[in-house]
């Protein structure tokens, strides 16, 4: 009979770990440059720093993981006005999640997927813009300890799949270009942890960013992302991203 009511509380922590937070997916901007010539292919590579934290949406939630990761962006102009790209990006986070009586510790890793098709409307030697819209898709999987009741650690994995779409501007002054963009994705999904596979219903992700390039060849940049609640139960999150960039021409 222990053993029973031992394999019931861990379902059930599993469960209640889980229906935390289904909405880890983070990922930045895919386009290359605010800019591209017909012909001419160019790629980004960079190093990313990033924090997570609850948006105080929910009571006697915190939410506090960090970590990193690398990302990539290739892209080939098919003409003056239109592109395709194509980028992805493995990020890796950890950290605590505080919810009404339940701590965890969480390892999270999150490989992102993008495809684009990019429409430049303008052109200039100061001034270019450019739309991009495309699928998505986000493998998550991590580890999850908990000391509540019982200890336990378990792993879950699963998907995370939509839509996403964006404007980017490019003013240059010389050999120093300001980089402000937009994006917004929608994504749901499945996630399976502990046993239990869950459906993560579709929730928004908001991105903004400011990028500066120095020399059309290396770049910084900060970017603001706020994934929305999927479930009425569980906190919005805001994400801090940092990344160093080098962009190659070829």
């Amino acid at each position: 009979m222990r053993k029973l009511l031992l394999v019931f509380v861990f379902i059930t922590i599993s469960s209640s770990v889980f229906a935390q937070q289904s909405n880890f997916s983070f990922q930045t901007p895919p386009i290359v440059s605010p800019s591209f010539s017909e012909g001419k292919s160019d790629k980004k590579f960079g190093f990313l720093y990033l924090t997570m934290e609850d948006d105080g949406s929910l009571a006697n939630t915190d939410i506090d993981m960090s970590g990193g990761g690398l990302n990539l962006a290739v892209r080939k102009a098919l003409s003056d006005n239109f592109a395709v790209d194509f980028s992805g990006g493995v990020f890796a986070t950890s950290g605590d999640i505080v919810t009404p009586g339940l701590k965890t510790k969480q390892d999270l890793t999150n490989v992102n997927i993008n495809f684009n098709l990019e429409i430049q409307p303008f052109k200039t030697g100061y001034a270019n813009m450019i739309l991009f819209v495309g699928p998505t898709l986000t493998a998550v999987s991590g580890t999850v300890e908990t000391t509540e009741l019982i200890n336990s650690s378990y792993n879950y994995n699963g998907s995370l799949y939509g839509v996403q779409g964006g404007i980017q501007f490019g003013l240059k002054a010389g050999a120093v270009e300001v980089i402000p963009f937009m994006m917004v994705s929608s994504m749901s999904g499945d996630i399976t942890a502990g046993g239990i596979t869950t459906t993560v219903d579709a929730f928004t992700t908001t991105s903004y960013g400011l990028e500066v390039m120095f020399f059309n060849t290396v770049s910084l940049s900060s970017i603001l992302q706020k994934a929305d609640s999927s479930k009425k139960n569980e906190a919005g999150i805001k994400a801090n991203l940092y990344q160093l960039s080098f962009k190659m021409n070829f």
